[in-house]
């Protein structure tokens, strides 16, 4: 009894795999999911496995031919595209300023002013108060430096130098302008939605 429905549901989803509609595409095909003697059940319709592709009832199979021309003048593309695209770049680049200077000091300004908003310092006293917001400006005047640095690039230093000065202009800005924003009424009011 039980070979009789194991025979049975064997048949079962073998006819139900035959009656399905012919799979779409060149690399979609039916997968063999199990092979007993000379009875083979396939899957449904999907993409085939890396290395295989479809044959002329769509069932996936191993690909054992060699490539074709087309096969491998598509290989040929895809191995030199990262390569002309990298040469392109380089050229195109290579007589301009890369932006990373102006980034570093654009996202200095911002994560400063941020970092200061949230910590609610209002003035000199809040920012000395904890060694970690000391910490956290001096990193920041350190970008602000390597950015005027970078943007400049150290041709002439004697005219280069006092650029060095405007470091602490944006912290400055901040805290003599913070009695007029009150962060903390700010943050505040972020909280309550209005």
């Amino acid at each position: 009894m039980k070979g009789e429905i194991e025979q049975t549901l064997g048949a079962r989803i073998f006819f139900a795999v035959d009656i399905q509609p012919a799979c779409l595409g060149l690399y979609c095909g039916k997968t063999l999911l199990f092979k007993n003697g000379s009875t083979e059940i396939y899957g449904e319709c999907g993409v085939c496995p890396r290395g295989q592709r479809t044959n002329a009832q769509k069932y996936c199979q191993p690909c054992t031919e060699s490539p074709e021309l087309y096969d491998w003048l598509y290989l040929g593309f895809m191995a030199m595209l990262p390569l002309v695209l990298h040469w392109f770049f380089i050229e195109w680049y290579s007589g301009k300023k890369y932006a990373f200077p102006y980034i570093i000091l654009v996202l200095s300004l911002v994560t400063l002013a941020v970092y200061m908003s949230a910590s609610e310092i209002e003035n000199c006293y809040d920012l000395l108060v904890r060694k970690k917001r000391l910490i956290v400006l001096f990193s920041h005047w350190l970008l602000h430096a390597y950015g005027i640095i970078s943007i400049s690039r150290v041709d002439k230093l004697e005219q280069d130098l006092p650029l060095l000065a405007l470091v602490p202009t944006p912290a400055l800005f901040y805290l003599f302008t913070a009695k007029f924003t009150e962060p903390s009424r700010i943050l505040s009011e972020g909280a309550n939605g209005h």
